[in-house]
C-alpha cells in the first residue's frame, strides 16, 4: 500500500516536471540564461536551484537515517502541520530567500538539456531511494526543512511540489521579461546532443 502511494505521488511530481521541461524546450538556450535584474536568476538557474534543492534535503535524509541508529521516532500532528504551513507559504505570492544550501555552486550559465538530463537521473535516483524504505522510514521523522523543520518524507514529497510550482510562476514571469531583451547572435547555444559534452564549470553538489 506504501509502495502504491509513494508511486502515485512520484509519478505525479515528474509529470510537473515533464510539462516544465516541454515548456522550456520551445526557448533558445540564450533566453533560458539570461537574467530579469542583476540581482535575479536566470531560467537555468531557478532549474539548478530545484535540483540542488532537491538533491540536498534527500542527502539529509540519508545522513538523518544514518545518524539514528534504529531509533527513527513517528511523526505526529506537529510534523503534518509543519508540512501543511510549509506547502501553503510556497503557494503564497511572498518573496522567500533561499536557504544558502541550496544556492552555492550555481553557475552563471548552463545548458538546458545538460541540466533536464541531470535532474532526471536525479528524480529516477530519488525514486529507487524510496521505494527501497519501509513504512517506519517513510512515516518517521526523517527529513529536517531548514526553515520550517522536521517532518516524514511526505511532507518532503509535499515540499518538491508545491516547490517546483512557485517556481514555474517564476520562471513563466522571467521568460515574459527576458524575451524583450534582444539575444546576441555571437552566442552559442548547445544542442541536446552536444549538452552530453557540456562542463558548467560548477562544483558538484
Amino acid at each position: 500500500m506504501e509502495n502504491r502511494k509513494l508511486t502515485l505521488i512520484l509519478d505525479e511530481l515528474d509529470q510537473d516536471i515533464a510539462r516544465l521541461f516541454k515548456y522550456l524546450g520551445q526557448f533558445p538556450n540564450e533566453e533560458l540564461n539570461k537574467k530579469p535584474g542583476p540581482d535575479a536568476w536566470s531560467v537555468n538557474q531557478i532549474i539548478f536551484h530545484l535540483m540542488l534543492s532537491e538533491q540536498s534535503s534527500i542527502s539529509h535524509v540519508k545522513r538523518r537515517l544514518s545518524n539514528s541508529k534504529g531509533k527513527i521516532k513517528k511523526a505526529g500532528a506537529a510534523s503534518r502541520l509543519r508540512a501543511l504551513l510549509l506547502s501553503t507559504s510556497m503557494r503564497q505570492p511572498l518573496k522567500l530567500t533561499a536557504p544558502e544550501v541550496d544556492s552555492v555552486g550555481i553557475p552563471e550559465k548552463s545548458n538546458f538539456y545538460y541540466l533536464k538530463n541531470r535532474w532526471l537521473n536525479q528524480r529516477k535516483s530519488l525514486r529507487e531511494t524510496l521505494l527501497s524504505f519501509d513504512a517506519v522510514v517513510l512515516d518517521g521523522e526523517t527529513f529536517k526543512h531548514p526553515v520550517a523543520g522536521v517532518m516524514d518524507i511526505w511532507g518532503m514529497l509535499s515540499f518538491f511540489e508545491s516547490h517546483v510550482q512557485r517556481h514555474e510562476k517564476q520562471i513563466r514571469k522571467t521568460l515574459r521579461i527576458v524575451e524583450d531583451f534582444p539575444i546576441n547572435p555571437e552566442e552559442h547555444s548547445l544542442d541536446e546532443h552536444e549538452a552530453d559534452q557540456f562542463e558548467t564549470g560548477a562544483k558538484e553538489p
